[in-house]
């Protein structure tokens, strides 16, 4: 599995943000106060016993790009929401998605093909939905814009694009249509489905120029039923989209600030405006090297509604909590082996790694551990480390913050990870890029130390 470049993923969601044409939107938990706002919750639970290692994401419209990965070792995923979601496979064998209702538990496994299979105690059509999942993902492709839908064929050259690239998702929709029509599928699954192909439709025209017009049309005449559709990410996009496209057609200048003034103003909706404000500072927060100005600070926390989202945003914006320093995380772990591992709350390679790490841990007491996030935002760093209790605590766990004064952390020059450190007793790097915990290799290079 290759490494993700920190500094190529920055640049490249730098340019993703200035071109229209591949804007994602980014959706973020806020772990402040969850508890109080998230009374049910979706458990998804891995009854599998493949060796193999199923990478999920999920999000909500106050929920993160969140990852995990499920495995034989690491087998519950528990999600608070109130509201229905797509849970998304990341492998690129099995680019499918879970649709779970609160307080579903979810049994996946992957079948014969390596898709994954689903059903649920709590309703009998999660087996058929499920079974229609993986039926459009083999005969049109995963269910993404077509611009997605292009760099996925390119892995899967023995396919022919066919009705993989049917901007409109006819097919798709016409299978989904039957279904439900053999009460096959519940009525819930069948509307939010419906919209997602949708709102993938609406992406992939609102590229084209020739559609611009009609395509504003039935964006507005969707505002309507926006508080429904703000829950399915795929909307979100097209809401962005639209926003940037009007600026750009109104020439207005696609700066932070004049973006959420322009989002103020155009929209009635408070959920709107509290998504797409969101969504704005927290993109500059994580992926643009700017200082974000008072103004800009002042105008989101007057327009946004949405105490999550400020809450969050505050904390992130917060200085009161100052970066720590590489090397004195290490002093602290004087006269001792210490494994460090470099990891952010988006890099699935270095959760998947986790498990291996807890494994160590039981098999050698004597070595100890530093896990530092190379993540820019704080919230997200805690609200990952919160999913593994039994690898991450106070003690070990550190956010790396602002790095331009690291002497230490430039030395070994951190630029990719997952990175792993092993560092001696007396403090000396034994080895600046050890091998991964998954690695047999990294178990020898441990005893190797441990005996001298």
């Amino acid at each position: 599995m290759r490494k993700v470049s920190v500094l190529n993923k920055v640049k490249m969601m730098a340019n993703i943000f200035l071109n229209i044409k591949l804007i994602p939107i980014l959706v973020f938990l806020s772990v402040t106060s969850l508890d109080l706002v998230y009374s049910q919750n979706i458990v998804v639970k891995y009854v599998g016993s493949s060796s193999n290692s199923i990478n999920l994401r999920y999000n909500y419209r106050e929920l993160s790009d969140n990852y995990t990965v499920l495995n034989k070792d690491n087998r519950y995923l528990v999600i608070k929401s109130n509201k229905e979601q797509t849970i998304m496979c990341d492998d690129a064998i099995r680019s499918t998605l879970i649709y779970a209702q609160p307080n579903d538990t979810i049994e996946i496994d992957l079948n014969k093909k390596g898709l994954i299979t689903y059903s649920s105690k709590n309703s009998v059509y999660r087996k058929i939905e499920s079974e229609f999942i993986n039926s459009c993902y083999e005969k049109y492709g995963p269910a993404k814009d077509l611009l997605s839908k292009k760099r996925w064929l390119l892995n899967h050259k023995q396919i022919n694009p066919g009705d993989f690239l049917d901007e409109n998702y006819y097919q798709e929709i016409q299978l989904l249509d039957k279904y439900h029509k053999d009460d096959l599928i519940s009525n819930q699954f069948y509307k939010y489905f419906k919209s997602l192909y949708w709102s993938l439709s609406i992406i992939n025209k609102i590229q084209n120029p020739k559609k611009v017009h009609g395509t504003f049309l039935e964006i507005n005449n969707s505002l309507k039923n926006s508080d429904y559709l703000t829950n399915i990410p795929e909307y979100r996009i097209v809401l962005l989209n639209y926003t940037l496209s009007l600026m750009k057609k109104l020439k207005i200048k696609n700066d932070l600030f004049n973006t959420l003034q322009f989002i103020s103003a155009k929209f009635s909706n408070q959920s709107v405006i509290d998504c797409l404000l969101y969504n704005r500072m927290k993109f500059c927060l994580l992926y643009q090297n700017v200082k974000i100005d008072k103004k800009s600070i002042a105008l989101f926390q007057n327009k946004c509604k949405n105490t999550l989202f400020v809450e969050e945003i505050s904390k992130d914006l917060s200085t009161d909590k100052k970066s720590v320093i590489l090397n004195d995380i290490l002093k602290k772990y004087d006269g001792k082996l210490v494994f460090v591992d470099f990891w952010a709350s988006w890099c699935a390679p270095c959760r998947a790694e986790f498990p291996y790490e807890k494994k160590l841990m039981e098999m050698y007491p004597k070595l100890s551990f530093a896990f530092i996030s190379t993540d820019k935002s704080r919230t997200s760093w805690e609200k990952a480390s919160q999913e593994y209790p039994d690898i991450l605590n106070q003690d070990n766990n550190f956010f790396l913050g602002t790095t331009s004064g690291d002497a230490l952390l430039k030395e070994i020059n951190v630029s990719s990870i997952p990175r792993y450190i092993l560092v001696s007793k007396e403090g000396k790097i034994i080895n600046a890029d050890a091998p991964r915990p998954s690695n047999p290799k990294l178990k020898i290079l441990i005893e190797e130390s441990l005996n001298k």
